[in-house]
């Protein structure tokens, strides 16, 4: 499996067995997701997929992707409070966990979202073709970025210390942790990222880097569970969303603040207007509400 994600983080964690797969046709979706949640908390699961019943039309690239979105709606529901229609038009599908948290050790609500995926999405001549939301299989993908990253500097805390970061005795260590990091995850996304916009260079829905490297762009609002019309959305880097992370952390750590909701790298994209005269980093540019749920 892991040779077939395009994501640099997805393949790591496909590589230690913390990406699961679940075939719909062989399983009910409230029990897969019941146990994924679970798994979660014992950290043992970072990532899930979903893959409902193949047919011969929803495996056909001719057939519309609307179609098939319709069709992966409707597993979405049984394991949403959303409605079908309500996902296929731009609602979220969020799964809140909470766990004491990899970094911490504290009570965290991690939020993990759905996102529909199909073949037909690779399809220039589908009206909502969109590269980075194609897969093999009509599939659900569930994922959080902050708990992967949450995950991905435990696992570098154990492998340079021996203990979590919570259990690190030092702060210099810990803040040293922190930085590099964030400077990986970033590097991770980097890559992941200019892969995907050599792909679609010239393409009717580019994927670009913006020019001060602080946002990325695409024509969907991650992390919505599916569109029925494309429009280019800019979303944080993870310079920007690992650093507020990290600072959240800290916080928890100093036991100066308690329990919060995380939903770091996937609290929606902002919508560019005439984004081919945009050079610059819309979210740098514009004015923004900073919620404190991050």
């Amino acid at each position: 499996m892991s040779t077939e994600l395009s994501c640099i983080a997805g393949r790591r964690e496909a590589s230690k067995g913390r990406y699961s797969i679940v075939d719909l046709a062989e399983e009910d979706a409230v029990e897969a997701i019941a146990r994924f949640q679970e798994d979660i908390r014992a950290l043992k699961k970072v990532a899930l997929v979903c893959i409902i019943p193949r047919t011969r039309q929803n495996m056909d690239p001719r057939t519309p992707s609307i179609e098939v979105l319709r069709e992966l709606s409707v597993f979405g529901a049984r394991v949403s409070s959303m409605a079908a229609e309500q996902l296929l038009n731009s609602a979220v599908l969020e799964l809140p966990v909470l766990l004491n948290c990899p970094v911490t050790g504290s009570p965290t609500t991690y939020s993990f979202f759905g996102v529909a995926l199909c073949p037909q999405a690779a399809n220039d001549a589908d009206e909502l073709f969109d590269l980075p939301l194609s897969a093999p299989f009509p599939c659900i993908n569930f994922t959080s970025d902050a708990f992967a990253f949450a995950m991905f500097v435990r696992d570098v805390s154990m492998n340079r210390h021996g203990v979590p970061p919570h259990e690190l005795a030092s702060r210099r260590d810990c803040d040293a942790l922190f930085a590099a990091c964030v400077a990986q995850w970033h590097k991770f996304s980097s890559h992941t990222l200019t892969a995907f916009a050599r792909k679609t260079a010239g393409t009717r829905c580019p994927v670009r880097i913006s020019a001060d490297g602080l946002s990325w762009h695409a024509a969907h609002n991650d992390p919505v569970f599916a569109e029925t019309r494309k429009e280019q959305h800019a979303h944080d880097m993870p310079c920007i969303y690992a650093t507020e992370l990290v600072e959240r952390w800290v916080a928890v750590l100093d036991r100066h603040s308690a329990h919060f909701h995380v939903k770091s790298g996937q609290g929606g994209g902002i919508l560019i207007a005439q984004v081919a005269n945009s050079s610059k980093c819309p979210l740098a540019a514009m004015k923004r509400t900073v919620s404190t749920e991050l």
